[in-house]
Formats: C-alpha cells, structure tokens, sequence
C-alpha cells in the first residue's frame, strides 16, 4: 500500500488550490483504489510549516507526516518566469523527506504557462534525488459544468495517476532494497 502526499504550494492562493485540490483529490482516491490501496491526503503546507531563519520551516509534526508518505503530488498554479524563491526554499526544507520518493505536479491556471510550471518545477526537484514521471497533470480553469463532464476529467487524471503510481512503486521498492541492502552490510 502506497501513501502519497498532496501538497498545496501557493501561499498566495491557498484557497484556490485547496479548491482545485478538493475538486481532483476524489479522481486521485478512486485511481488509489484501482491501484492496490494506494491513499492520498491533502496536506496544507501552512499546517505543517513555521517561520524560520531561512523561511518556512518543517515542523516536528510536519517532518513526521511527510516521512511515513511514499511519493507526493504538489499542486500549484502556473506561472512565467522562474520558480518563486519561496517554493524553493519549501524545497529545499524538505529535501531530506523528498529523497528517493516520487513527485507529480499538478498545476492549474494559464495553458500557455503549463509547460514552463512542469520544467522549471521539475528541474528545481531534480536537485533532491527525486524520481518525476514523464506526464505532468494539467487543470485549466475548469468552471462548474466541466467539473461535471466527469468521464473526460476521470479518463486524464486516471491515465496520468496509472504511470505516476507505477514511478512511486518503484521507488518504494528501490529505497527498502537500499535499506536492506545497507542493514546487510553492517552485519
């Protein structure tokens, strides 16, 4: 069984992406239960952060919490440019959960802007040893209706969730046989 994380990273539109987390976070639990148990839960950064010298800063609870998860999706809106200084450094406070699991991003807005979000993010969590599938999930400004049309949504986010479960097996699989392996060694 497989527990993976949703992590909302706007701190300027939280209550955005907790809408837009909320609307996909059941396709995600129905593409769970095809895949063997796998759950998610919706983890609000803010829960789990507090100020720090450089920033935010894991908490206790947060550090726990993200431990036990075997993979994490992040959810942010799209943007041009760079990634925003502060989810670099939310990444890099993290670096030592993010470590050998896996990572999807999901990130809604502006279509134009997708494919920046997806590289510029990817290329920042590509620093932290993390394993990213090769589909990222895309959510334009779906407004209520579209939500609706749920066959459409439910067919896009189950193919997506299918490789991304895959990626996050594997890497389960390859940090216990690392474990394993250096439990062996010190024998």
């Amino acid at each position: 069984m497989l527990k993976v994380g949703i992590l909302l990273l706007d701190r300027g539109k939280e209550k955005e992406s907790l809408s837009i987390a909320k609307k996909a976070t059941p396709y995600f639990k129905k593409a769970g239960r095809r895949a063997q148990g796998t759950t998610f839960e919706l983890m609000k950064t803010v829960d789990y952060t507090e100020a720090g010298d450089t920033g935010r800063q894991l908490t206790n609870e947060g550090q726990r919490k993200l431990n036990e998860k075997d993979g994490f999706i992040f959810i942010v809106p799209t943007f041009s440019g760079d990634v925003p200084h502060d989810y670099c450094a939310f990444f890099q406070s993290i670096s030592a959960e993010l470590l050998n699991k896996s990572a999807l991003v999901v990130c809604y807005g502006q279509e134009k802007d997708r494919k920046n979000t997806k590289r510029r993010i990817n290329e920042v969590l590509l620093d932290y040893d993390v394993g990213l599938p090769t589909s990222d999930i895309f959510l334009p400004e779906y407004d209520f209706v579209e939500w609706k049309i749920r066959q459409v949504i439910d067919d896009y986010i189950s193919s997506r969730l299918k490789d991304y479960i895959l990626w996050t097996m594997g890497m389960k699989y390859m940090r216990n046989l690392k474990e394993r392996l250096v439990m062996q060694g010190s024998d």
